[in-house]
């Protein structure tokens, strides 16, 4: 499966900063800088934490890769 990360972009379009982010849902500042760039994946639970800070839906915060079905 191929999932582009956007939580980067949201953060950004929202204009927040990565470490008022990460110490809203409680994570390392480099936890949430791997989750952007793709390197690593956030548990559910902090999907949903993500999405309520960034207010938006979870599946915002990742796109499917041009090869994924919708």
């Amino acid at each position: 499966m191929n999932w582009n990360p956007r939580i980067g972009d949201i953060r950004r379009e929202k204009g927040q900063r990565q470490n008022y982010i990460a110490n809203k849902i409680h994570v390392s500042t480099q936890s949430l800088s791997a989750w952007e760039r793709g390197e690593a994946y956030p548990k559910a639970n902090y999907l949903f934490d993500l999405a309520e800070v960034l207010e938006c839906k979870v599946d915002d915060l990742y796109e499917r890769g041009e090869n994924e079905e919708k």
